[in-house]
């Protein structure tokens, strides 16, 4: 007795799409959302995590929120959201690096983008909450 029937996993209550930066740099960024939600309407104002190395991280950001959802704490849930890089066989990507360092008259080429990579989330990435995700 062989396998069949193999298919794809897709993640429910969840989206993945490209996002480019003013200066033409383009991420990866995926969503989650609570399970039971049916739409969008009632849920303006809840929480919305932004996860780093989403490439890494997205998958159990979004299964941790879930859990914390059969907890007895339980508020009505939250958004997470990942930013990664779109990659094809890795995990990370150099350009962490230059996103995740600050600025430094010392910084090494390659480092020190932290400024332009807040700008691309506050003002690229998080106006698209509640429209897009």
């Amino acid at each position: 007795m062989g396998v069949t029937g193999i298919s794809t996993v897709t993640l429910p209550s969840s989206a993945e799409f490209s996002l480019a930066a003013k200066d033409g740099q383009m991420y990866k960024i995926q969503a989650s959302w609570p399970m039971e939600w049916r739409s969008r309407q009632g849920h303006e104002h809840v929480a919305v995590p932004y996860a780093v190395d989403g490439n890494a991280m997205f998958l159990t950001a979004a299964e941790a929120a879930w859990r914390r959802a059969t907890g007895p704490h339980y508020k009505g849930g939250c958004v997470v959201v990942s930013i990664g890089y779109p990659l094809k066989g890795a995990v990370f990507s150099p350009r962490r690096n230059y996103d995740l360092t600050p600025p430094s008259p010392s910084a090494p080429v390659g480092f020190g983008g932290a400024e332009h990579f807040l700008d691309f989330v506050q003002y690229t990435l998080k106006p698209l909450r509640g429209k897009s995700f």
